[in-house]
């Protein structure tokens, strides 16, 4: 659903990617990402470059098969902070699932997501999440990232989480 929205990319020969300029620009004024970041005076994290023009292209002319063709190397992701929502089988991983996108894996912040989805929608009719909870070093990128990307997929999220400090 996110990749059909617009709000994700994929990176041939590495993954599926969360865009989060396009998640920013097709939520408009409902939200923004970052909401549990760590401010920005205090991390250069959010840097104002960008880095949409630096992404190198695959050669359709050369197919990328070639050691030495310099267009072979997977392309970088479009902002630093886009975060993997699935991730390609590497050459010996025996765990993969398949998806439209081929043989691999979901990315961290998507297997949290699924876990709540699959039990939210058990207790549906009787309970919803209010508290997601976790140690400090959850609350960014993690929490950050399933935060942007269930409000991308448009499913309810925790209204508060906690964090604890040791």
């Amino acid at each position: 659903r996110i990749v059909t929205s617009e709000m994700a990319y994929v990176l041939p020969q590495d993954g599926v990617y969360f865009d989060v300029r396009a998640y920013e620009d097709k939520m408009g004024h409902l939200t923004k990402y970052g909401k549990l970041a760590p401010p920005t005076a205090a991390t250069d994290f959010f840097s104002t470059h960008h880095i949409h023009d630096e992404i190198p292209t695959v050669s359709s002319s050369s197919g990328g098969d070639s050691e030495d063709d310099s267009s072979s190397v997977p392309p970088k992701k479009r902002d630093l902070r886009d975060f993997v929502l699935w991730k390609h089988k590497k050459e010996g991983e025996s765990l993969s699932w398949s998806s439209p996108w081929g043989d691999g894996r979901p990315g961290w912040h998507i297997e949290c997501s699924a876990m709540i989805e699959s039990v939210q929608k058990q207790f549906e009719t009787t309970h919803t999440f209010q508290i997601h909870a976790g140690g400090i070093d959850l609350k960014f990128p993690h929490h950050t990232n399933e935060i942007a990307q269930a409000e991308a997929y448009h499913y309810p999220r925790s209204t508060s989480y906690a964090h604890n400090k040791q």
